[in-house]
């Protein structure tokens, strides 16, 4: 895969990550409901099955494979 590609992952990456640092943050005010409490909890649940294929494999090599040309 191209250097574009890595790129491509590791934006997705990055907004995904702000989006469980978003939720973690909703979490944790004092006075939600549970109501809310139960769809934050869904969204971090669905955020963190999207990191987890995220970081799967391929995007472990394209990662490797990077480190690996900037090493020479």
């Amino acid at each position: 895969m191209k250097k574009t590609e890595l790129l491509k992952q590791v934006g997705e990456l990055a907004r995904e990550c702000e989006n469980v640092t978003t939720l973690i943050h909703q979490l944790q005010l004092p006075h939600i409901n549970e109501r809310q409490r139960s769809r934050i909890l869904t969204e971090l649940l669905a955020a963190s099955i999207h990191l987890n294929q995220q970081c799967n494999a391929d995007f472990q090599k394209l990662v490797a494979r990077e480190i690996e040309s900037l090493n020479g």
